[in-house]
């Protein structure tokens, strides 16, 4: 009996139209005149010579996995803003931009998996994946070395590239392209935000987002993500003068490290993403934006991941996160006025509850807000239901509210309301539960003048015009 085919990575991926960001002597010099260094050890030919050095010296795997995305932190100014928003971003949660180019880029659906790979990489949540999700999670490192010496300021930084590139390759079972490990070189130089600082001083770090064994038609052995950070010091870096003591060299110190990880089974992936997230109790699950869009589905979706990521979070432990999904909405009458026969204002006071109906008690437990908007239509009417979902929907709530209807006028008053089904997903069995159904109250009200019975859907705001209500009504709450 054959084996199954192994299953893959589903991606989006294209060739960088003029290929992965090269290290050139030109762009190398321009790096080290910005930091002020202009003597002769920064001439193009040397350069060139220095370069070609640092590539003899890194790893050159002919089956190296390769890079997709590179990035750095936002708070680094080693790469011009303007060129960083333009290099593959995405809704990052961490400050992440982009630095240069790799082998590949995302189209507009091969991003998916950004904001897992930077929350997986983020240094806490690796070592929590490391510690508690050894049987999926294959990650290496972090690796550290500390080196020092007493060199020419272009010495010491030829040491920090080549250091670079052996750590990066040490953490990787197949190593890293060289082509991409020159684009994340391409500018690590970042300039001194201080110029006249006697001594180099600078914190950094590089994120590369990898794919192993890309077919170029949407599926890939294996994707990760490799993160290197470094800490070079130099004393006294600029040039001396010929006759100053100590004239030529400068001694300087190197800390790096750098870890890395890469899946080749997509339900390991979702598993531990989703583990590490419970554990950290973080904002739905979702690479914390500050007000996360949630679907609201027409009917009860199939319990998966992509149910899972579209719901709001509820609670969430070491193995195991809970979610509320959200579907079938609709207006529910909650009292009427006919008033055609009045000869004065009718007032009805009614108390109107909003909340989840749980049974049990289903906390949510977001330090974030989470954003609905859809628009309702029943019957002729359209109603838009625009929520945003914080901790206080966790308890109902009750308000007393008084309708005014003018004589002569009948008035009917209905309150928006979704179906709430409980999903846990464990991920030690990486498995979705559908459990508890309760009601979702909103404070959603609206008024009719006619009665509103038949099929209630869902329909995209820009696509519906919604259709103008009866004359305005007052409302006072208590």
């Amino acid at each position: 009996m054959p084996f199954p085919p192994a299953r893959k990575m589903k991606i989006a991926l294209s060739r960088p139209a003029d290929g992965p960001t090269r290290l050139t002597a030109s762009s190398l010099q321009a790096q080290l005149n910005s930091i002020g260094l202009k003597c002769p050890d920064t001439d193009v030919p040397i350069l060139a010579n220095d370069i070609a050095q640092v590539q003899v010296q890194i790893p050159d795997p002919a089956n190296g996995v390769e890079a997709w995305g590179i990035y750095q932190r936002s708070s680094s100014n080693r790469t011009p803003l303007a060129l960083a928003k333009s290099l593959g971003q995405f809704k990052t949660a961490t400050g992440l931009v982009g630095t240069a180019v790799g082998n590949w880029v995302p189209d507009a659906s091969g991003g998916g998996y950004a904001t897992q790979l930077e929350f997986m990489q983020f240094p806490t949540h690796f070592e929590w994946l490391k510690n508690n999700r050894s049987t999926t999670f294959i990650g290496q490192g972090p690796r550290t070395v500390s080196q020092i010496g007493a060199n020419a300021t272009v010495d010491a930084i030829k040491a920090t590239f080549v250091q670079i590139g052996i750590s990066v390759s040490s953490v990787l079972v197949t190593g890293l392209n060289q082509r991409a490990f020159e684009a994340a070189l391409s500018n690590a130089i970042a300039p001194m935000n201080d110029a006249n600082a006697p001594n180099y001083d600078n914190a950094d770090s590089t994120v590369l987002f990898l794919v192993d064994g890309y077919d170029g038609q949407g599926a890939a052995n294996g994707i990760g993500c490799v993160t290197v950070d470094w800490h070079l010091q130099i004393t006294d870096y600029l040039q001396k003068p010929k006759n100053a003591p100590g004239a030529g060299t400068h001694d300087w110190a190197l800390t790096l490290s750098a870890w890395s990880f890469l899946y080749t089974d997509p339900d390991h992936f979702n598993a531990d993403y989703v583990a590490v997230q419970s554990a950290f109790k973080t904002s739905a699950f979702f690479s914390f934006p500050p007000k996360p869009q949630l679907t609201v589905f027409p009917s009860l979706p199939p319990g998966n991941t992509d149910t899972f990521q579209k719901s709001l979070p509820v609670k969430a432990t070491k193995g195991e996160a809970t979610v509320l999904v959200l579907y079938a909405p609709d207006l529910q009458e909650i009292g009427s006025v006919d008033n055609r026969k009045g000869k004065g204002t009718a007032t009805y006071s009614k108390s109107v509850t909003r909340g989840f109906t749980f049974t049990a008690s289903q906390t949510v437990t977001t330090d974030a807000s989470f954003e609905v908007n859809i628009l309702v239509v029943k019957a002729t009417f359209s109603v838009g239901f625009s929520l945003t979902f914080t901790e206080e929907w966790s308890t109902e709530t009750t308000e007393t509210i008084s309708l005014e209807v003018p004589a002569g006028e009948v008035s009917f008053l209905y309150q928006g309301v979704l179906m709430a089904s409980v999903l846990v997903f464990d991920a030690n069995s990486n498995s979705y539960t559908y459990l508890e159904q309760a009601r979702c109250l909103t404070p959603i009200l609206v008024t009719s003048e006619t009665p509103l019975i038949g099929h209630t859907t869902i329909q995209p705001p820009s696509f519906v015009e919604v259709a103008p209500g009866p004359a305005p009504m007052r409302y006072f709450y208590s």
